[in-house]
Parts: structure tokens; sequence; C-alpha cells
């Protein structure tokens, strides 16, 4: 996740601040600064984003799994819990 997160930012910033210096109004090496500041920032968030991710689906499969990784546990559950 963090790679796409650095790459679409890499696209963009270089973009932005391409059309600024182009324009005149950014120098070069502060241009370049800033796109790899830009990067590093978005492949923090994407580094986050992902774990945020992973640990959402490990905790929706063993909600579906039950703790020991058993598919039936919702069955035999949902059969005694109704028998009672």
């Amino acid at each position: 996740m963090s790679a796409r997160f650095t790459v679409v930012a890499l696209i963009v910033a270089s973009a932005w601040y391409a059309c600024q210096w182009h324009a005149g109004t950014l120098p070069m090496g502060r241009g370049v600064l800033r796109v790899l500041a830009c990067a590093f920032v978005a492949g923090a968030i994407g580094k986050v984003v992902g774990l945020l991710e992973f640990h959402a689906r490990a905790a929706r499969a063993s909600r579906q799994y039950g703790p020991d990784g058993d598919v039936a546990w919702q069955r035999r559950y949902s059969v005694s819990h109704h028998e009672e």
C-alpha cells in the first residue's frame, strides 16, 4: 500500500512543482526537495493505511472463522443457542 501512495505522490507532486518551476516561481532544487518530502509523507500515510487495512481484515477473518480458524463454529453455536 505504501508503494502505491508513494507513486501517486511522486506523479502528482512532480507535475505540480514542475508547473511552478516552469512558471519561474520555484527553484529546481527546492522543487526536488518538496517532491521527495511529499513522497516520503505519502509513503508513511500509505504504510499506516496498509496496517489498518490488514488489522481490519484480520479482525473480520477471526469473526468469520472463529478464534482457532474453525469455519463451522458459527453453525454449532447457532444450533446449540437455538435449542436452549
